[in-house]
């Protein structure tokens, strides 16, 4: 019987009950595939129908050209692996459909990593929310519009969210 040899860079995904995840899609060979508003809004309606169907916690996210950020939990693990696979498809069928190019590959893989504490989460919120400023999409996360940077802004207030800064600042040699 033969073995099958997995790839070092395709680790297994080991989901827990009521764990955090940082989660990261990467367009298939990181191209910009997802450049436009409309192509955007698809992403990020496809999430929210997901959330809803699949039981999971959306606690930030952020939408950009060549991939996404998700920082999500579940209650139940196998929702986690169902949710991302919805997604995928979901997502995948859309851009096809809108670029009139049916089965083309979307999506190359995901990357998930285990929240370890409470400084790793709030470290997560501010990565993906000063996301779109690493890009240079914008100079302020307040002006990009596909973050729940505004989200969090209208619930916490500007306060809230510059001492999140300060107490959980982003690790600077990755950043």
């Amino acid at each position: 019987m033969k073995t099958k040899i997995r790839n070092i860079h395709r680790p297994i995904h080991i989901f827990e009950p009521g764990a955090q995840y940082f989660i990261t899609f990467t367009t298939y060979q990181k191209r910009k595939s997802l450049n436009t508003d409309e192509k955007k809004n698809v992403v990020r309606e496809s999430i929210m129908n997901a959330i809803e169907k699949h039981g999971i916690v959306l606690n930030a996210w952020v939408i950009l050209d060549n991939h996404f950020h998700l920082l999500i939990s579940s209650i139940s693990p196998e929702a986690i692996p169902q949710f991302i696979k919805f997604i995928n498809s979901r997502i995948s069928v859309l851009l096809n459909k809108m670029n009139n190019t049916p089965g083309v590959k979307n999506f190359y893989q995901y990357w998930d990593r285990i929240i370890r504490d409470e400084h790793d989460f709030y470290t997560k919120i501010n990565y993906i929310h000063f996301n779109p400023v690493h890009h240079r999409y914008c100079k302020d996360p307040a002006e990009y519009v596909f973050s729940s940077y505004k989200e969090y802004l209208e619930k916490y207030g500007v306060e809230w969210l510059n001492d999140c800064i300060n107490n959980h600042p982003l690790n600077t040699h990755r950043y």
